[in-house]
């Protein structure tokens, strides 16, 4: 259900169960986040739909970069970039709002799953070390001496790539 993108509160109340036990078994299964965050939820750093159809609107009335940027409280950079990225010569100069809006979702990084849901022996390895006490600093010291790096032409092992020899290389 979270990967629907809904968010915990909302899964654990369609599951009837406590959040305490819906937090519990999100973490228990990967920590999985929702997979998209509502307009209002985003993070100030990227634009949101609101301020490219603004950006649209000022740039149609023949706006400079700077002018629009102040109006936005944006920096210029930012209003300069997006018009940049999101304007193909086929637009005919004309920027588009909602257009450029589903350009950027559409570049935007798709979520990956956390490693430890994805590598489950690796999953269990931490969390026998977990159950034995060790620390998170002794479990990343075991890793980095024990877990190939898995990338052709490196050492067996990650803490001996930086000493091995050019014929062990090679291999």
């Amino acid at each position: 259900m979270l990967q629907t993108g809904v968010g915990t509160v909302a899964a654990c109340e369609a599951v009837g169960i406590t959040r305490k036990t819906g937090y519990r078994w999100r973490a228990e299964n990967g920590g999985l986040p929702p997979a998209r965050l509502a307009e209002s939820a985003r993070s100030t750093r990227f634009l949101s739909l609101l301020e490219r159809q603004r950006i649209a609107s000022l740039r149609g009335r023949d706006l400079a970069v700077r002018e629009i940027a102040r109006r936005l409280g944006r920096s210029p950079s930012t209003i300069s970039r997006e018009l940049r990225r999101n304007l193909r010569p086929h637009d005919r100069g004309i920027y588009d709002g909602d257009l450029a809006h589903a350009r950027a979702r559409k570049r935007a990084r798709r979520p990956r799953r956390p490693l430890l849901s994805r590598e489950p022996e690796l999953r269990q390895l931490i969390q026998g070390k977990l159950e034995e006490e060790w620390s998170p600093a002794q479990i990343a010291a075991h890793l980095r001496r024990s877990i190939p790096t898995g990338r052709p032409g490196t050492c067996a092992t990650r803490r001996s790539t930086r000493h091995c020899s050019t014929a062990e290389k090679a291999v």
